[in-house]
């Protein structure tokens, strides 16, 4: 499908290329990030894995709660997005590849719903700052997200 589109396709992603995958905001704060950004790159048949073709990053302020995190992240891909439109609708060659590349682990629902589910004997320190991240979710502390331990 990517290859009929003749001219490649790009994606806009709300996170860092040490980010990649699902939930980029929610797993950079869960890890204590202190740098986050927005990258646009070139769509290839695994997801986040194309070349990097546009990178805003910036420092993540104290405090900062997941949804301020997302919001300053699509400041940024807004910012992207108009400094490369002009590019992507007037070349009818790929946009030039930046050097920055992906890293990280890539993140899918599995393991942000595994981060959802509360062992019986978790650690309050883990305990508060899961639900610092991930209270939000309304599936977060629900019944069926109790897990016994093993």
């Amino acid at each position: 499908m990517l290859d009929r589109l003749g001219y490649g396709a790009y994606n806009f992603h709300p996170g860092p290329p040490t980010y990649p995958g699902r939930a980029p905001a929610h797993f950079a704060l869960y890890g204590r990030a202190t740098e986050f950004g927005a990258t646009a790159h070139v769509m290839v048949a695994r997801a986040d894995e194309g070349p990097i073709v546009g990178l805003e990053m910036f420092s993540i302020p104290p405090g900062t709660s997941v949804a301020s995190l997302e919001g300053m992240a699509y400041v940024r891909l807004s910012l992207l997005f108009w400094t490369l439109a002009k590019p992507l609708a007037r070349r009818s060659e790929r946009l030039p590849q930046l050097p920055a590349r992906w890293s990280g682990t890539k993140t899918t629902r599995r393991d942000y719903a595994a981060l959802r589910e509360i062992p019986r004997d978790i650690k309050k320190d883990e305990l508060d700052r899961r639900i610092e991240v991930f209270g939000d979710d309304p599936d977060f502390g629900s019944p069926r997200t109790f897990v016994s331990a093993a």
